[in-house]
């Protein structure tokens, strides 16, 4: 007897990436997946291709596939990367850097719009797993370290603590 498996596709916002259907979504890279390897000239071209997205003239914008499977490992996570790693990690720093520039400018003391919306992005970096915070997206134990550190402050935001090599 022969299976055929059918994938579901399912299109979400940016802003949507880690909260899938309204539920804290996490994101784990399993082992056999190489580390975070863009350099300075993937990210850029990234942001500029983002920049790029004009809604008055664009319909949608396609970020390209993500594909997930259900993490079967013995973590708390809800997915595990099977395609895409590279962008979503690049997604959550660029989140992560959004979130630090507007700590620099006192959010909290924006309004709630503004509030409510950073608060969603510190959910990512915030997010609480049975008694632990962790990251919603777990990559690498380097990688990890990296985007921990630049949340809590112990590293800042340059290309040389963002990128690795392999």
């Amino acid at each position: 007897m022969q299976y055929e498996i059918k994938p579901v596709v399912t299109p979400i916002s940016l802003g949507n990436l880690f909260d899938v259907e309204g539920s804290p979504t996490t994101y784990v890279v399993p082992p056999y997946q190489r580390d975070y390897a863009w350099d300075t000239s993937n990210v850029r071209a990234f942001i500029e291709d983002l920049v790029g997205f004009n809604p008055q003239s664009d319909t949608y914008y396609l970020l390209g596939q993500i594909i997930v499977v259900p993490d079967r490992s013995d973590s708390a996570f809800d997915w595990a990367l099977v395609d895409g790693q590279q962008r979503t990690t690049t997604i959550a720093l660029l989140f992560l850097a959004m979130l630090k520039l507007a700590q620099e400018f006192d959010y909290p003391n924006q309004g709630r719009v503004i509030n409510a919306r950073f608060a969603k992005l510190d959910s990512i970096f915030n997010h609480v797993v049975g008694n632990k915070v962790v990251c919603r997206i777990q990559t690498s134990e380097g990688g990890n370290s990296v985007i921990e550190g630049i949340y809590d402050g112990t590293k800042g935001i340059e290309p040389n603590n963002v990128t690795q090599q392999n």
